[in-house]
């Protein structure tokens, strides 16, 4: 599982330096607010690989954290787009998703039995 979070975030990380040195950064702060949320994210997924076992600060701790994170920038992103005149579907796929994210990132950090978090 641990690959799997390795690979998003190295994803995440070409994604987000092919688009800024194509457009530059953000200008508007909403989206650079999400642009930074998304590059914690991935840096924790990417440094999530990283932790050593038995180490007191888990791997899926980072991978939570992370989450969490990609869902807030969601949040951010559906208000933006919201408050800009987009559809209410978008809008509320967006929101959902994003707290889908969270949740799923609250319970990586609480070491939930929802999933194998072997080391």
């Amino acid at each position: 599982m641990r690959r799997l979070f390795l690979a998003l975030g190295l994803v995440l990380l070409v994604g987000l330096l092919v688009v800024t040195a194509a457009f530059g950064l953000p200008g508007q702060p909403v989206t650079l607010a999400q642009f930074v949320l998304t590059l914690v994210a991935a840096l924790l997924l990417v440094g999530s690989w990283f932790v050593p076992a038995g180490a007191t600060l888990r791997w899926y701790h980072l991978v939570g954290v992370g989450d969490v994170l990609l869902g807030l920038g969601m949040v951010a992103a559906a208000s933006r787009t919201w408050f800009a005149g987009a559809d209410l579907v978008y809008t509320v796929a967006s929101v959902g998703g994003g707290l889908v994210l969270i949740l799923i990132g609250v319970q990586f950090v609480r070491g939930s039995g929802w999933y194998r978090l072997e080391e």
